[in-house]
């Protein structure tokens, strides 16, 4: 992993799931990192030449086609004009909006570029024109009872949107929107543990988590090589990765010895760890808990990189490769690190323990959530400037999708 590029503009997002749990689309916050010093990340504060270089960065992150979200307000969408959507556009106009003849007017218009949608926060009927122009009504499930909430889906149904529903933080949540006919999903629900499970873990989980524990423990390259080897799947998409486009080669990779000298040690160790996870997860797990994991461990080995961690880059990376590995294979923490090598302090967080170290995962978490208030005390604690986490962080997202891209 090489260092991190400046970027003008920083990007967060948060996956968009439907009903199936695949991701439909990621909603987009695009700021400057200045902005976030203030405790705020908006794509409103932009001008449209920086929203525009932010959509590019966007593409950047995420597979083709993705739709992402973003979020603009009346005085952005009055210089709609200015900004080239691509086709995968869905532009969400803030419950701040006023619905007067004018600004309707310019929703029409968007129309014909990118889908819309509009925020519904609250119990108010003043939205309804937007609404009956939106493809999508975005439904924040914090702002409303259980009575109320019935009520607003049933309002919108009748004006033939779809509903997405944000904020959802909990499986309860989820399949309560889902008995209202809500279709897509914003939170991170995904990531709670549901009931533990005591069904065994299958004999191919195991092996991986295996193989997992092996490239904990330091070995030279030619065992690494052979242990690489062994596993037919690692080899086959091993060298798949490394001939894909993308990755640039002048010569075909043929051998797995050749990948190895290629790559070096702890780069190829890293890609096998997320390749692992990638295929020890359970059917019923969304995929994004991979995609997070490989970009919380790449966010904080960037980070690394550029501040004084207490950690190693190395270690750093595995302390975010593994804090979703509990709910990834639905098994007590306790339970999976039995399965691996790991230093005793990255053993100690993971397990929950207030360690040096849970700050800077914990920093990781309230990026991904976009908990700016929280993010502002991490920083401040840490002793980090708002610049070297936005960078870090659009740096660890621009990795996670080309590593996924090429595998």
């Amino acid at each position: 992993m090489s260092e991190s590029t400046d970027f003008d503009i920083c990007l967060f997002r948060q996956p968009i799931l439907n009903v199936r749990l695949d991701v439909w689309g990621y909603a987009v916050d695009l700021c400057k990192s200045n902005d976030l010093e203030h405790g705020e990340c908006t794509s409103a504060l932009l001008d449209p030449d920086a929203l525009q270089n932010g959509l590019q960065l966007a593409e950047h992150t995420a597979p083709t086609p993705t739709i992402k979200c973003v979020h603009l307000d009346q005085s952005l969408l009055e210089n709609h004009e200015r900004v080239e959507f691509p086709p995968d556009t869905l532009v969400a106009l803030s419950e701040k909006a006023t619905p007067n003849a004018a600004v309707l007017a310019l929703c029409e218009a968007m129309q014909n570029r990118a889908l819309l949608a509009v925020d519904i926060a609250s119990n108010t009927e003043r939205l309804q024109p937007f609404v009956r122009l939106a493809d999508i009504a975005i439904v924040d499930l914090r702002q409303f009872s259980e009575e109320g909430l019935r009520r607003k889906a049933a309002q919108l149904h009748e004006c033939n949107v779809t509903l997405l529903a944000r904020n959802v933080d909990g499986y309860a949540s989820l399949q309560q929107a889902r008995e209202l006919g809500f279709e897509l999903f914003q939170g991170f629900f995904f990531t709670n543990s549901r009931t533990i499970s005591h069904k065994d873990l299958s004999t191919s989980q195991v092996a991986k988590l295996q193989l997992l524990e092996q490239l904990g423990h330091p070995d030279n390259l030619e065992e690494l090589t052979l242990t690489i080897k062994n596993d037919v799947s690692t080899s086959y998409r091993l060298l798949k990765y490394l001939n894909s486009p993308g990755m640039g080669l002048m010569n075909e990779v043929k051998s797995i010895p050749h990948a190895v000298k290629l790559l070096g040690e702890k780069k190829i160790k890293n890609w096998i760890r997320a390749l692992l996870l990638s295929e020890v997860i359970r059917d019923d797990k969304p995929g994004e808990l991979i995609n997070l994991s490989v970009s919380r461990a790449a966010f904080l080995q960037y980070l690394s990189q550029q501040a004084k961690t207490p950690l190693p880059p190395e270690s750093m990376y595995l302390l975010g490769l593994f804090s979703l590995l509990d709910v990834i294979l639905d098994q007590p923490m306790s339970q999976v690190l039995k399965y691996l090598a790991l230093d005793d302090s990255i053993r100690s967080t993971l397990l929950g323990d207030n360690t040096q170290d849970r700050q800077w995962l914990d920093l990781a978490i309230r990026l991904e959530r976009g908990d700016w208030t929280a993010v502002q005390f991490h920083l401040a604690s840490l002793g980090l400037t708002a610049d070297e986490v936005t960078q870090a962080y659009t740096a660890a997202l621009i990795h996670t999708h080309s590593f996924f891209s090429h595998s």
